[in-house]
């Protein structure tokens, strides 16, 4: 697929490159997979693309994640990195050094906080063909959420079809609750950590559509 004279759905300004963006970026997948493409301008894409290795780093430390083939063999490959930059005693520590229970949801990271803005942005567009305009994005893990808000998110996955990218390597469920922007996401990467995501137009707006308000 191609997008010429298509505008970037992340900026909203600049023309899109020929062939765009993958959502999520190829890094998260194994060779063969067929991922989606959105319309994207060159300098979104090199935002984004920093921005997705932060979040693969992150997401690999997450000890529900490390069983998946994709997180394992990019692990192997830090490994492998780390013997060649540390050998000897050093790197053999550094090897074996694992973050199992890094609180992902609570780091106060930018790249992530853009991993994940863009990353519904782009479902919104694929989903409803609908473009946001710099919505606030607010996200936070499943348990987090349910815990905080003493809600279920049961109901939103048996409202409609799962979605899913690679098999179980990227699965995601969402669904609009207005025409300005307000939207709500279940995403799960690896097949382990789940996600809440939720966008609005903008942080004065409240969350319609009977889903609960989640904004700080």
């Amino acid at each position: 697929m191609t997008f010429k004279d298509q505008l970037c759905i992340y900026c909203n300004r600049d023309k899109s490159s020929r062939r765009g963006d993958h959502v999520p970026g190829k890094l998260f997948f194994c060779k063969g997979v067929e991922i989606p493409n959105v319309p994207c301008c060159k300098r979104c894409n090199r935002e984004k693309s920093a921005a997705d290795e932060v979040a693969m780093h992150l997401l690999s430390m997450e000890y529900r994640n490390e069983r998946h083939e994709v997180v394992s063999h990019y692990l192997a490959n830090r490994r492998r990195a780390a013997w060649l930059q540390f050998p000897g005693k050093l790197g053999k520590i550094l090897r074996r050094f694992k973050h199992n229970h890094l609180p992902l949801y609570d780091a106060a990271c930018p790249e992530m906080n853009l991993f994940m803005g863009r990353i519904v942005v782009a479902l919104v567009y694929l989903e409803y063909s609908i473009r946001l305009h710099d919505p606030y994005t607010y996200w936070e893990s499943k348990d987090s959420f349910e815990k905080r808000q003493q809600w279920n998110t049961e109901p939103l996955y048996l409202a409609g079809s799962l979605r899913s990218i690679g098999g179980e390597t990227f699965q995601y469920q969402g669904v609009m609750c207005d025409n300005n922007g307000a939207s709500f996401w279940w995403i799960r990467f690896f097949g382990g950590l789940e996600l809440i995501c939720c966008t609005k137009a903008d942080r004065s707006a409240s969350l319609v559509g009977g889903f609960p308000g989640v904004y700080p």
